[in-house]
């Protein structure tokens, strides 16, 4: 999946958000700001609720980039080489150029990453 835009690289890694993603943040932020932070903390200001909100979000999808990112890192040491990372709709995918050459190689790039 090509990206919309390059954010960052990481280790020569370019990282890229598509625009289905954007949708996903604003609609994730949004459920946090009006929907489950007021029921779980009422009595806040709007401003307190939105921060929360993107804090989280943040927190989130960081932790999606940082799974990928344990995909690519590990693809690069097996000498795999990798075209970028992007973040879409469903989560995030790190696009390999090649294959692995053994399956146990592939059961570690497979296995690896935060869960």
């Amino acid at each position: 999946m090509a990206s919309s835009f390059t954010i960052m690289r990481v280790r020569g890694i370019p990282i890229g958000v598509h625009w289905s993603w954007l949708i996903v943040f604003g609609v994730f932020v949004w459920s946090l700001t009006k929907v489950l932070y007021p029921a779980a903390y009422p009595g806040l200001d709007g401003a307190t609720y939105l921060g929360m909100g993107i804090a989280t979000a943040l927190l989130f999808f960081g932790s999606v980039l940082l799974h990928e990112l344990s995909h690519a890192l590990l693809s690069e040491r097996e000498g795999i080489h990798i075209e970028g990372i992007s973040l879409w709709l469903l989560g995030g995918v790190a696009r390999l150029r090649g294959r692995p050459g053994r399956p146990s190689t592939e059961a570690r790039i497979a296995g690896v990453g935060p869960r």
